[in-house]
């Protein structure tokens, strides 16, 4: 028997903290990947549905950057002088929110494809796999008919 208490209802509708290129460390938004991506992604038959949703939502949230590339990665050290290096702390920022986003699109998919988002190293990777397999499959099925 499903035990309903609120430790269950949170794994089954995680909420992700996300920030887009231009917000700062202080100023994060959230979304609940269960309510906000209610489509999840089966295959080439949902493909379009299932992409719509998802850029209508990063759209929305300023993310589109980290998919299309338009908001690269940062470098991971700043040359403070000519001896010393730090950890550039936009490069933490932007690899916090881009493995959030990984994690979206990942919750967003259907078990037998999450393997596929698993592997990326990134969410613009994970989105170039996806779309490669299944936006391909989608038009073909649709011409084909």
């Amino acid at each position: 028997m499903a035990n309903n208490n609120s430790s269950d209802e949170s794994i089954l509708n995680p909420t992700i903290v996300v920030a887009g290129g231009n917000t700062s460390k202080n100023n994060l938004l959230t979304f609940n990947t269960a309510s906000q991506l209610s489509v999840k992604l089966t295959g080439s038959s949902n493909y379009p549905i299932w992409k719509a949703q998802v850029t209508t939502l990063l759209y929305g949230y300023d993310l589109m950057g980290y998919i299309d590339g338009s908001y690269p990665c940062p470098p991971m050290l700043l040359q403070q002088n000519k001896d010393t290096t730090i950890l550039n702390p936009e490069y933490k920022l932007w690899t916090r929110q881009d493995n959030l986003l990984r994690n979206a699109i990942m919750a967003s998919v259907d078990a037998t494809i999450a393997p596929t988002v698993a592997s990326a190293t990134s969410a613009q990777q994970a989105w170039v796999s996806l779309n490669t397999t299944y936006s391909t499959i989608s038009c073909k099925n649709s011409h084909g008919k």
